[in-house]
């Protein structure tokens, strides 16, 4: 290239190229009783919340939207678009702030102790609400099957039989598993310490 520095664009660039650029290009619009302040606003937010998502998830966002967006061609509440792309691609988990929330919760710790925190984790990355007790009772029981095939892909790591796919599941498990007791430790440790400071 002869000295010339690409640039890379940002990932805020990339909601406003790839997502909120086309989408106003095509002719969607602010809703009636929204200002133009309220909806610029709402445009940086939605650059801001977005901006891990890659060109392709947002580009099926854009054309999600267009659907929703039916004759009326409006944008939709932020939440409403939030949900959308959160379910198409997730956001990682340190930016996942119902994820950092119930994990550094007192649910999060009861995860923990319950042998669960990993189903639990798992569980909250998808943006579900925080788990009732039949889906507590859902979470254990996949702990206990998770806990068997974990014992199984070792006992076949010892045995050198072991698949790319199981040694790829367990890793993940491993690094999962890792990250949630991470976070529930950070929320017993605030807890610990507010404590000690009242």
């Amino acid at each position: 290239m002869d000295g010339e520095v690409q640039k890379v664009e940002s990932g805020r660039a990339r909601v406003k190229r790839v997502l909120i650029g086309s989408l106003e290009e095509g002719g969607m619009g602010r809703k009636r009783g929204v200002s133009v302040a309220d909806h610029e606003a709402t445009m940086e937010k939605l650059a801001n919340r977005l901006s891990y998502m890659t060109e392709d998830g947002l580009k099926g966002l854009a054309m999600y939207l267009i659907r929703m967006g039916g004759e009326k061609n409006v944008w939709p509440d932020l939440n409403i678009v939030l949900r959308c792309a959160w379910s198409m691609e997730p956001p990682p988990p340190r930016d996942n702030d119902f994820l950092m929330s119930l994990m550094r919760s007192r649910a999060g710790e009861a995860a923990l102790t319950g042998g669960y925190a990993l189903q639990l984790y798992a569980a909250a990355r998808k943006l579900g609400p925080p788990p009732s007790k039949y889906e507590v009772q859902r979470l254990r029981d996949k702990a206990q099957q998770d806990r068997d095939r974990k014992r199984v892909i070792e006992d076949r790591i010892k045995r050198g039989v072991v698949t790319r796919a199981e040694q790829g599941w367990l890793d993940g498990y491993m690094r999962m598993s890792a990250e949630a007791e991470a976070l529930i430790r950070e929320g017993i440790e605030r807890r610990e310490a507010g404590r000690d400071a009242a």
